[in-house]
């Protein structure tokens, strides 16, 4: 009878109604999939990248992989592993640790990051977004693969990835959301923005079509109906596009005049039960709703709570603000820092030193939509705090805030300044050891040319007297390379050719280190540019190189080389640094450039290497390390290309 029924009501529905009202119902059917499925996708997205920022902040590589492992099974149990699915582990350098996987193959896991996506993740960003086109080419089947990247963080910088590769609407299909309403076609969530596409492909034509429409909005397209949704992870703005047919054709009841004239009477009958069993059905589904809105009601409080607790427990500075500097928010220890005082509806740009720049960095944050950096000085009262500053968008009531993580680095900065300026009184005192012996020398010329000018004949004073201006300019020149590493400097960036930092750097080396200690310099780096401060530049070379002679013993052979260096995200300068010493422990190699960790038994301070890391990432570059006992170690630092 409920058959009957809803036969009856189909057929009063769709007798004599249009082609453009079937069109126009599917519009607005399509645009009510499309939101219904786009909530269940965000929600989706949403909490897998809560659980991967999870590992990402676990810590070592080995909590890291348990926390993917708590991940992978929260995922069977929850949702099933469908169609294909790889989580897992990069390192610094992109190299694949370890991961699971199930369902159909993925393409390699190199494949799965290009030069865009790995420029991201090395600033601090996630990547939210289809794979790139190389790794689905030629598989119709992998169309819908989502990519998510979460950058892993430490207080030495850039550590690795956190990634998930799965056919993310496949849990759609299974929930039976994707095919709710009959004449589902397709479905694909793309990156909102129409410079990444071809001005001929599909995608492209519908990200115009779109720009026509209110938000979320539904449009005839190919004979098909095409819905969009819209909605943002961080700075990056996705929509899934619904695909679904057009409503099929009209009923007309000439084809059975026996219905025609009884209409009446078969439509009412079944009618009133369909109606009774409505009835029925809404009553049920009052009780579950409420029930499951008392349950959901809960389970938010339960979370504003949780999530409360973890803003407030951040051992960071985090504080929420508009454009124009109102806090709107804050967590605890910005509170402490203020002393107890609640800071909300203040004006943090009151609290900044320096004022214009932080203007610009809030400007760029909402003008070019990414993650704004800076050093600043937080004035409060008395207090003046050094703080490193990420900042980012939020989303506050509708409108766009700007949330700032500030990490207080006083300390830090104190110490790599005193260490510094230590390095450079050591560097002096074996400079100033030297100069002795190379001032002997020039005094002992001078005497001489003017004991020769003393006998010689008047047409040849001239001469005499020239070679002698010659040799007080070259001490002269001396003089002046040794004040200009020895005294303060502005640290002021300059760009020029990678080579020319070196062989700068190298000429001092030459007068730091032991006598016994030779250095070689090959260049493969041709004309490549870089941009960097030649005091910091020499400060790094020197550190190494004297790390390298201890290791020799202060006899043998340091071997420099230049080159350039392809990476998948750009290319690089390099230099290469290479002894022939004791090796390093592969267990030690990863505590190198933690500060007070030291692998010399009477001298060593243990902040060589940690300021050899903290400059070069000033430089926006890094550094690596490979030694074999008993061989050598080899020092790489990489900088980036300046066109």
């Amino acid at each position: 009878m409920l058959v009957l029924a809803a036969g009856s009501v189909a057929l009063i529905f769709f007798s004599g109604e249009s082609r453009n009202g079937l069109i126009s119902r599917s519009i607005v059917e399509t645009k009510e999939t499309t939101v219904l499925t786009g909530h269940f996708v965000e929600h989706l997205i949403s909490e897998r990248v809560d659980k991967l920022y999870s590992a990402a902040y676990a810590g070592s590589q080995t909590a890291i992989l348990e926390e993917l492992a708590e991940y992978n099974s929260f995922v069977g149990n929850t949702y099933g592993h469908r169609g294909a699915y790889k989580i897992g582990l990069l390192d610094s350098g992109f190299k694949y640790v370890n991961g699971f996987s199930s369902g159909d193959t993925l393409c390699p896991v190199e494949a799965l990051l290009n030069a865009d996506i790995a420029e991201r993740l090395l600033k601090g960003k996630i990547y939210v977004g289809p794979v790139p086109e190389i790794c689905i080419k030629g598989s119709e089947d992998l169309n819908s693969l989502m990519l998510f990247a979460i950058p892993v963080q430490s207080k030495d910088g850039f550590r690795g990835v956190v990634f998930e590769a799965s056919t993310l609407l496949d849990y759609i299909y299974s929930y039976n959301i994707g095919n709710s309403l009959n004449g589902f076609v397709s479905a694909e969530i793309v990156i909102d923005d129409v410079a990444k596409y071809k001005s001929d492909s599909t995608i492209y034509e519908l990200l115009h079509l779109k720009g026509q429409l209110d938000a979320n909005g539904a449009i005839l397209y190919d004979g098909n109906i095409a819905g969009f949704y819209t909605f943002y992870v961080q700075d990056i703005k996705l929509t899934l596009i619904y695909i679904k047919e057009v409503l099929k054709s009209n009923l007309d009841l000439e084809c059975c005049p026996w219905v025609e004239k009884y209409k009446l009477w078969i439509f009412l009958s079944p009618l009133m039960l369909l109606t009774l069993w409505v009835i029925m059905q809404i009553v049920s589904s009052n009780s579950r709703l409420a029930k499951e809105v008392d349950l959901r009601t809960i389970h938010i409080e339960s979370l504003r709570k949780r999530y409360k607790k973890l803003f407030d427990t951040i051992p960071e500075y985090v504080v929420v603000y508009k454009s124009d500097g109102e806090i709107l928010d804050c967590n605890e220890r910005f509170v402490k820092i203020l002393q107890g005082s609640n800071p909300v509806g203040a004006n943090i740009l009151y609290m900044i030193k320096e004022k214009g720049r932080f203007r610009a960095m809030i400007s760029e944050t909402l003008n070019e939509r990414v993650s704004g950096y800076g050093e600043f000085l937080l004035s409060i009262k008395e207090n003046q705090v050094s703080v490193s500053v990420n900042s980012s968008i939020v989303d506050i009531d509708g409108g766009d805030a700007i949330l700032s993580v500030m990490t207080d680095i006083t300390d830090l900065k104190k110490m790599h300044n005193t260490f510094y300026l230590a390095q450079k009184r050591e560097a002096v005192g074996t400079l100033a050891a030297g100069m002795v012996h190379d001032f002997s020398n020039i005094l002992q010329n001078v005497s001489l040319q003017y004991s020769l000018l003393e006998r010689s004949k008047e047409e040849g004073r001239d001469q005499k007297m020239k070679s002698i201006k010659n040799i007080l300019e070259g001490a002269n020149e001396y003089l002046t390379g040794v004040l200009g590493y020895t005294k303060d400097t502005n640290n002021e960036y300059e760009v020029k050719k990678g080579i020319e930092f070196v062989k700068d750097a190298v000429e001092m080396l030459e007068r730091v280190l032991p006598a016994d200690i030779h250095i070689t310099l090959e260049d493969f780096s041709g004309h490549i540019k870089i941009k960097a401060v030649q005091v910091k530049m020499t400060q790094m070379l020197i550190n190494l190189c004297q790390n390298a002679s201890d290791a020799m013993d202060n006899v043998g052979t340091i071997h420099i080389k230049t080159d350039i260096e392809e990476k998948v995200y750009g290319r690089f300068f390099s230099i290469k640094i290479k002894d022939s010493g004791v090796g390093i422990d592969e267990c030690e190699i990863e505590k190198l450039f933690k500060p007070f960790y030291t692998t010399k038994k009477v001298k060593g301070t243990g902040l060589g290497l940690a300021t050899v890391k903290q400059i070069i990432m000033e430089f926006g570059g890094f550094v690596e390390v490979e030694s074999t006992k008993g061989e050598g170690t080899e020092f790489t630092l990489m900088f980036s290309e300046i066109q």
